[in-house]
């Protein structure tokens, strides 16, 4: 009897610590998994705050695929009601990204337009599938941008 309730405890001890490590496995995976998605967001938000000097035609592919071309063009002229503005800051914002960080596959950005009639600012979505070791994680990053400082903010960012 004595050796019945002897196995019965140590298999309830087992689940318990079986219970708990898998606890502790799934809160050390959100906490790297929320460490990875704020350097990602911290590193993308430099890539766009980081001006590139103006490369000419007869630059070398080597060299716009360089680190002297990290960051997006200067948008200081920026026109928010041009329809050809924005798109120019799209395809910049779609290289950058595309050319320098690897993690990000299937990238989209879209300019979603003026945050009101009066501010210049313009919001930017950007849509992705980061690339974690053993998973694939989709992720959705809203800036918003102002011509006058030329800098990028994050809006918000999601995670599916």
């Amino acid at each position: 009897m004595d050796n019945q309730k002897l196995a019965i405890s140590y298999f309830n001890l087992i689940d318990s610590i079986m219970a708990f490590d898998t606890q502790r496995i799934n809160s050390v995976y959100m906490d790297v998994e929320s460490v990875i998605l704020n350097s990602m967001k911290r590193d993308i938000q430099n890539l766009l705050n980081t001006r590139i000097p103006l490369l000419n035609d007869e630059s070398s592919e080597v060299l716009s695929n360089s680190l002297l071309a990290y960051g997006i063009q200067d948008f200081s002229g920026f026109n928010p009601q041009s329809n050809a503005h924005k798109e120019k800051l799209r395809e910049s914002i779609l290289r950058a990204i595309e050319t320098f960080d690897h993690r990000l596959k299937n990238v989209k950005v879209e300019i979603l337009g003026n945050t009101s009639e009066i501010e210049l600012n313009v919001q930017v979505s950007i849509s992705a599938v980061l690339q974690v070791p053993s998973t694939l994680l989709p992720v959705y990053f809203n800036f918003v941008f102002d011509p006058v400082k030329t800098n990028f903010q994050i809006k918000e960012a999601d995670y599916a």
